[in-house]
């Protein structure tokens, strides 16, 4: 028995559309590849050898994109295997309690799931005793070799089940986790189905909000189109979280890949190099928390591009050695790991207009007609594979967000360089739940790219002015006139991340308050009708009609009551907006108080991200099941 996928219409793109779209690009591309290497490489100018390459690196990345993604396929559902042996294993190292407790209750409420392991490899009493309250098991070790990837090896070694999930310790899985992965390792042949990393956050620097859709973020296009794109050629990576996996399969290859900084898509290549297979199932059964601020967001990107970079050139598991891949697997592989040079591009973007302009002096102004010619054709061809890629990735490439985030990105890629130099074995854990309080070096490098954009557009114009007195015809037909263009563009994206990772109003993520107004959920006190706005596990935020006073009683739901104290009571037009304060929880109002927010009204909330609630459908049972009786198996 086989997976069975079906293609997955997203964003209302039709796919005739994409399967006539590929083929014109590589025309297109080549075609202008060609012109361009026998019209304009001019190799006695200091720049051009490295436009080329910057040009060429942009195309292979962009048809290696659209190979990838030319067909979303989804698997169609099967039921669970019948008395099959699911463990759950949370791994943590540094976080804090709260957010390891979270997790913690929302595995124990699983169906269907036998034990819950805690992987602590900080080696913490706290922890060790909370777990142990909540019913879960605790396993830790005295050292930390191998970090991750020896913390996971480790805690499989106490486990004697046939199947695995995977969770990061701020990831709460839904209870029908198992439900909805589970049938397909019927399929013998299948290693892990991995879900998406989804994240329910918004404060985090990971996330925009457009007009079309309230949870965009910075790894839509990677969950929403890459890795269901991957599924096509069996190629879908494991992603470290929210997914399960088959015990057998990870004793075959020697269980997580160590000696690397990115154990889950190397472990993932040795698995397919193998003979075994994957799934990526796009359903959202867990929430995760991103990172918040640019500092570890930075520390997040530098080591998956140093391990990632470090796995293409120079692990013997690279792709390009690697025996067992099929050609589009290394494809696949390829284009995912090169993805971590694209910061090193857009700072030669960036840089390359400005230099141009600060040292004009020093520069031999050429005539304007060759530039001219070569901007008229290479303008379009950009605008050209930004349309294609907008197209082939569902609507969720946005030009203006994407370039923000390859900006972004471009301190982390340059550092992500050494694992091109020499394996990276040992990296710093990214502190999800930290807010930024002191200046970064991301946030150095970025105001001093800035300044050496805003000195060009400030300098350029003024030595053009001053010292050749030209005519404005005279710089509209030099390089400089591009050049002046080009920077000022490069300005404008820097200019708004600057602003966005100086200025964005961050929240602790773990007290991190969800805002539900738009899924409008009533809560009862003192006989009121309220509407909750906003809640934590800490307290709350309501709207009432009437004035309430004194300590309340919230009946947020059936089972669950809780006591709070009013903090602030302002009065507004229509009513008035309550502060209020949970009193202490007991360990069970505590739990029950993680199950609302994660099972109930984090998913409602994500439900309001309009593209996923138009498109997005879910997965349809597949009838008939030819080999076993559908309806007695999942009863």
């Amino acid at each position: 028995m086989r997976v069975v996928y079906q293609e997955a219409e997203i964003g209302g793109i039709s796919h005739k559309t994409i399967q006539v779209l590929l083929p014109i690009y590589i025309v297109v591309g080549l075609s202008y590849l060609a012109w361009r290497i026998h019209n304009f490489t001019q190799w006695h100018i200091w720049y051009a050898p490295l436009l080329l390459a910057a040009e060429i690196y942009g195309i292979l990345f962009t048809f290696t994109y659209l190979l990838v993604s030319r067909k979303t396929m989804q698997p169609v559902w099967w039921p669970p295997i019948p008395d099959a042996s699911v463990d759950v294993f949370i791994t943590t190292y540094n976080e804090p309690e709260n957010i390891v407790k979270m997790t913690t209750v929302g595995a124990l409420n699983i169906r269907g799931i036998r034990h819950v392991f805690v992987l602590d490899d900080g080696n913490r009493k706290s922890i060790r005793r909370m777990v142990e309250k909540l019913g879960a098991k605790y396993v830790a070790r005295t050292v930390n070799t191998h970090a991750k990837a020896g913390n996971m090896n480790n805690g499989i070694k106490h486990s004697d089940a046939e199947f695995m999930i995977f969770l990061d310790c701020d990831h709460v899985p839904q209870p029908q986790f198992l439900e909805r992965t589970l049938g397909y390792f019927r399929d013998p042949s299948i290693a892990f189905v991995q879900t998406p990393q989804t994240f329910y956050n918004p404060s985090s620097i990971q996330f925009r909000k457009l007009r079309s859709r309230n949870f965009w973020n910075e790894q839509s296009m990677f969950y929403e189109s890459i890795q269901p794109g991957k599924n096509a050629f069996n190629a879908a990576f494991f992603c470290g979280s929210s997914a399960m996996l088959r015990r057998s399969a990870i004793d075959s290859v020697g269980g997580f890949a160590t000696g690397t900084a990115t154990e889950d898509i190397h472990t993932s290549l040795r698995l397919h190099a193998k003979g075994w297979s994957s799934v990526f199932l796009n359903e959202q059964l867990a929430h995760g928390l991103a990172n918040e601020d640019i500092s570890e967001y930075h520390k997040q990107r530098v080591r998956w591009g140093a391990g990632s970079l470090g796995l293409l050139f120079r692990s013997p598991d690279s792709p390009f050695r690697a025996r067992g891949l099929s050609f589009m697997q290394r494809l696949c592989y390829l284009h995912s790991t090169i993805s971590f040079l694209n910061g090193i591009q857009r700072l030669f973007y960036i840089l390359l207009p400005a230099m141009l302009l600060i040292l004009m002096p020093l520069e031999k102004l050429t005539p304007g007609a060759p530039i001219i010619r070569y901007t008229m054709v290479a303008l379009p061809f950009v605008v050209f594979s930004y349309v294609i890629t907008h197209i082939f990735s569902r609507r969720t490439f946005r030009l203006s967000y994407m370039e923000q985030f390859n900006i972004i990105n471009i301190f982390s890629n340059f550092l992500s360089i050494k694992g091109i130099i020499k394996v990276q074995k040992k990296f710093k854990v990214s502190l999800k739940f930290r807010v930024f309080v002191q200046e970064s070096s991301p946030q150095r490098a970025l105001l001093l790219m800035w300044g050496v954009s805003f000195l060009a557009a400030v300098i350029g114009p003024a030595y053009w002015f001053i010292y050749w007195q030209n005519s404005l015809a005279s710089l509209l037909r030099t390089t400089i006139a591009v050049s002046m263009l080009w920077n000022l563009v490069n300005l404008y994206f820097l200019s708004r991340v600057v602003w966005y990772v100086n200025f964005k109003n961050l929240s602790p993520a773990d007290s991190h308050t969800l805002n539900v107004h738009a899924i409008k959920r009533y809560i009862w006190a003192k006989g009121h009708k309220l509407r909750l706005e906003k809640i934590s596990l800490k307290g709350a935020e309501i709207f009432s009609r009437s004035k309430i006073r004194g300590d309340i009683k919230l009946e947020l739901s059936k089972d669950l009551h809780l006591k709070a104290k009013i903090t602030e009571n302002k009065a507004e037009k229509n009513g008035y907006r309550l502060l209020v304060e949970f009193y202490p929880l007991t360990l069970r109002g505590d739990s029950l108080l993680t199950l609302y927010m994660f099972h109930d009204l984090v998913p409602k909330l994500l439900a309001t991200d309009v593209i996923k609630k138009k498109t997005h459908q879910r997965t349809r049972l597949f009838v008939p099941l030819p080999t076993f009786d559908t309806a007695r198996e999942y009863s």
